[in-house]
């Protein structure tokens, strides 16, 4: 802690004259410790200046030319207020007389950006004690800067024997490498291994890319065009150049050269989820000629078929065998229910009739009507020959189905009943 404590006002106005004067004697040494502000009146108004990332410098430059600079012992700022202390060691105390000292102010590495304020004086008296001390050129950057080399040299060389312990391991495992690399140079000799020279044995045809998946095509029209070997992936860019794809959207083209060498059989597999026509997979071939595509069958493909097929076969059964069971036949007036009640009844589209008609009367007409949907489709008359509920030869009669679904007694050999079997027809 400073023994002497000197407020001070600095400016950065170098028109000011008016600065204060410091004093002390030869020897003195760290007790004397300048309280210093920073303001600039270059503008006619009295401003703090903000220190905020500058660099700040005490200089003294004694008359036989020799300087001193430092930014070590500069302490305690408060940077907003531009206010900070600074101790004055024994190179200000070198030599009797009167020197000129600033603060000098610096931003930036590469480029400097300086300003400094004005002087102001630094009075040494001498000591009847002790002569001028002498003392050479200083600056607490260069000091610092080597202090800073000296660390770094440290720790380079703290690198350089941990880098030598690593290449003294890495050395160790070069020589088991070697020894393995002796082993598999001997199983390549034993042709254990084949050689990438070796034109009987060696694949020569890479079937994807490096990476092991599918190979980007060559850009063409015609999928003709590429007889290379392998598998190539044809995005939604490349298919839509195409002229000869099965279907639209990216797929993946495989190419197997036959074991002629002179065609190629190419599958086109569309298998993207966001593709309408995913899970397709097609072939053909292509050599002097090329052959039209075919389509795999999948169990999606057959089970979407046969689903289809049920359904056709449940419409057809529905449509062509659906039976409505015998219903009661109602009778117009005149003609009653023998002993076998009249019904009809439809099979998919016949329409049969069974039972006995009696005739209250004798006579014939109309004796009963078919409802819509049970009625003939022919459009002339349907005529039936019925027998008659009788014993006499040959007794029979002759009914009429017509398109109104009127049913309707012709003629009959005697006036007995008639019996309906043996009256059919189809609707459609």
């Amino acid at each position: 802690m400073a023994l002497r404590n000197i407020p001070i006002v600095v400016d950065l106005n170098r028109a000011v004259r008016s600065n204060q004067e410091i004093w002390g004697r030869v020897g003195d040494n760290g007790l004397m410790a300048l309280n210093v502000s920073v303001i600039d009146t270059s503008d006619s108004t009295k401003k703090v200046v903000d220190l905020t990332g500058l660099t700040i410098y005490f200089t003294l430059v004694y008359p036989d030319g020799t300087y001193f600079r430092d930014s070590l012992n500069v302490t305690n700022r408060i940077d907003k207020l531009g206010t900070f202390d600074y101790t004055l060691t024994a190179n200000c105390f070198a030599q009797a007389g009167a020197f000129d000292c600033h603060f000098r102010i610096e931003k930036g590495t590469t480029i400097k950006l300086r300003s400094g304020t004005r002087d102001f004086t630094l009075t040494i008296e001498a000591d009847g004690l002790q002569n001028n001390i002498a003392m050479p050129d200083f600056a607490s950057d260069i000091d610092q800067l080597n202090a800073d080399i000296q660390a770094a040299i440290a720790e380079s060389q703290a690198q350089l024997n941990d880098a030598l312990a690593d290449l003294a391991k890495a050395s160790a495992n070069v020589d088991t490498a070697i020894v393995k690399a002796d082993a598999v140079v001997a199983s390549i000799i034993a042709n254990q291994v084949v050689k990438i020279t070796d034109a009987a044995n060696w694949q020569k045809a890479k079937l994807t890319n490096d990476a092991g998946v599918a190979k980007a095509p060559p850009d063409v029209t015609s999928l003709a065009e590429i007889t290379e070997q392998g598998s190539f992936y044809i995005n939604s860019t490349a298919a839509a150049k195409l002229t000869d794809a099965p279907l639209t959207g990216g797929f993946r083209l495989e190419n197997n050269r036959l074991i002629s060498g002179v065609g190629i059989e190419q599958h086109a597999r569309y298998f993207s989820t966001t593709n309408a026509s995913a899970l397709r997979h097609f072939f053909r071939y292509v050599g002097a000629s090329v052959t039209a595509w075919r389509e795999y069958e999948t169990t999606t493909g057959s089970q979407a078929k046969a689903d289809a097929a049920q359904a056709n076969a449940i419409q057809f059964v529905n449509t062509k065998f659906t039976d409505s069971g015998w219903l009661p036949l109602p009778l117009k007036t005149g003609f009653t229910a023998g002993s076998s009640t009249p019904q009809y009844r439809k099979i998919g589209t016949l329409v049969m009739y069974r039972g006995l008609v009696i005739r209250t009367s004798g006579g014939t007409g109309v004796f009963a009507t078919a409802p819509a949907g049970y009625r003939t489709s022919d459009p002339y008359l349907e005529g039936f020959v019925v027998g008659q509920q009788s014993s006499a030869a040959g007794a029979s009669g002759l009914v009429y189905v017509k398109p109104s679904g009127d049913v309707e007694l012709v003629a009959a050999t005697n006036a007995t009943g008639i019996w309906l079997s043996g009256i059919s027809y189809y609707t459609d």
